[in-house]
């Protein structure tokens, strides 16, 4: 899927990702390509990008932000 992370200043993540887990305000969402559609609003936590081809991962860690996710894209709108 293709992961696109922003915070208000800069582009912190923008590529190819085979994973995603995020805090949302309902508990902590793993997403992967194909999820259904949604809409939410994420609270202070870590951001951990997977990368599939040598099962590397990084993390973000956040204060808030929303998600807005389809099948083939997540895009987060975040503070640090």
């Amino acid at each position: 899927m293709k992961l696109y992370i922003y915070s208000k200043h800069k582009t912190l993540f923008d590529g190819r990702a085979s994973a995603v887990t995020i805090p949302s305000d309902d508990g902590e969402l793993t997403i992967l390509k194909n999820h259904v559609p949604l809409i939410t609003t994420l609270k202070a936590g870590a951001v951990t990008i997977r990368h599939g081809e040598h099962d590397t991962s990084e993390t973000i860690t956040i204060t808030k932000g929303f998600a807005k996710i389809d099948s083939e894209n997540t895009i987060l709108l975040i503070e640090q």
